[in-house]
């Protein structure tokens, strides 16, 4: 049918930092990449969170197109497929950790965030209470979201 082969990309962290959330920026991860690898489609083995801080382009995940611009957050779960429009022309910042390092909450639990601590560090912070979604795409379809600076 003409589909390209997908690519089963595997977790593989650093020597000693097993477990550990990794944070790189979109070119450490080009170049930790082997050749090729972002002009084809991808099945991820962890999770994959990028912010997206400059530049524009298309990236496809589980046949959805998501558009990344500055201030796009997109989550891709282990075993989705996704596929990248030219990574070379985006910043961010991409986080990656193995597949059973988060748990699903209650529903109507609040998810735990992040955001950037007075001395720039990351700093837990609470969430406003959220209806859990009953669509069955949101138990396998990324997130995106659009964020804007305070």
């Amino acid at each position: 049918m003409g589909h390209d082969a997908i690519e089963d990309v595997a977790y593989r962290p650093p020597a000693g930092q097993a477990g550990e959330v990794e944070v790189h920026t979109v070119d450490d991860l080009l170049g930790r990449a082997s050749p090729g690898l972002f002009d084809r489609p991808q099945r991820m083995g962890f999770h994959q969170v990028m912010l997206i801080e400059h530049g524009a382009a298309r990236h496809m995940v589980d046949f959805a197109e998501h558009r990344f611009a500055p201030g796009t957050v997109l989550w891709v779960r282990p075993g989705q497929v996704q596929l990248w429009e030219d990574p070379t022309r985006l910043e961010g910042t991409v986080l990656l950790f193995p597949g059973g390092s988060w748990t699903r909450t209650p529903p109507g639990s609040p998810p735990p965030t992040l955001r950037k601590g007075p001395t720039g560090g990351m700093r837990r912070t609470p969430t406003p209470r959220v209806s859990p979604c009953s669509a069955p795409q949101c138990a396998t379809s990324p997130q995106t979201v659009r964020c804007r600076a305070p």
